[in-house]
């Protein structure tokens, strides 16, 4: 491996303190919280209930309906932030270069919310119950392979997965495969999408989540670990 010096030339992020890189900079210099209440789900018969959401996030304000059926949120993620993130780099990809650019973007489980409604449609219906747009949903792979349908890149192209550093891995491998030279370019991060019941049960189970202290201030929590999130940087 050389020296190649490897730089970031664009970035792209959707978060529970914003929906962009500026508004969520902004937010972070404003000390605005991206904690809160959660509202996408009934918390009533779960311990933990604050979590980072996504608020007000509807898939189709960004990708087409047909894009946003056949995707799972954590995918809806990376595609909006991977847009944005080519964008600000000012790189164009055309016939002469989209070989030469890679896709290497992680989650830990980010299809685990059609993983769960796939379970529950088979368990209720049977076969029947599950929507025949759900097998691509539930593959981890389709995070990058989703972002390299809808921006038409074609280099080396896979998801990795490492737990919480999922996304600070993907990064250090794109920095090493443009060093390597096997592109050009790489779009990378990391992705998540898993307030759900399921996931928060399990979590608070294991009392890895904060809980809101006695001035019932949702920003505020009486453990280190303040909540779930979700989002893509």
């Amino acid at each position: 491996m050389n020296g190649k010096r490897v730089v970031v030339t664009g970035m792209g992020l959707i978060s529970p303190v914003g929906k962009n890189v500026t508004e969520s900079w902004n937010n972070i210099k404003a000390g605005v919280s991206g904690i809160d209440w959660i509202k996408s789900i009934d918390t009533s018969e779960i311990e933990a209930k604050i979590g980072g959401e996504v608020s007000d996030f509807a898939p189709e304000d960004y990708v087409d309906r047909r894009t946003a059926k056949r995707t799972d949120r954590a995918q809806q993620f990376a595609i909006i932030a991977a847009k944005e993130a080519l964008e600000h780099s000012g790189l164009e990809v055309t016939d002469e270069n989209r070989y030469d650019v890679g896709i290497m973007i992680g989650t830990g489980i980010g299809s685990i919310s059609t993983t769960v409604e796939a379970v529950n449609g088979f368990t209720e219906r049977g076969q029947r119950g599950v929507r025949v747009h759900m097998v691509a949903p539930l593959l981890s792979d389709q995070v990058s392979t989703q972002v390299s349908m809808e921006l038409d890149i074609r280099g080396p192209n896979y998801t990795v997965i490492a737990a919480c550093s999922t996304g600070n891995n993907a990064i250090g491998d794109a920095a090493d495969t443009i060093r390597l030279g096997r592109a050009k370019a790489v779009l990378a991060g990391g992705t998540e999408a898993c307030i759900i019941p399921t996931v928060l049960s399990g979590l608070a189970n294991i009392k890895s989540l904060g809980h809101v202290g006695e001035d019932n201030d949702p920003t505020k929590v009486s453990r280190p670990f303040s909540a779930d999130r979700e989002g893509m940087v």
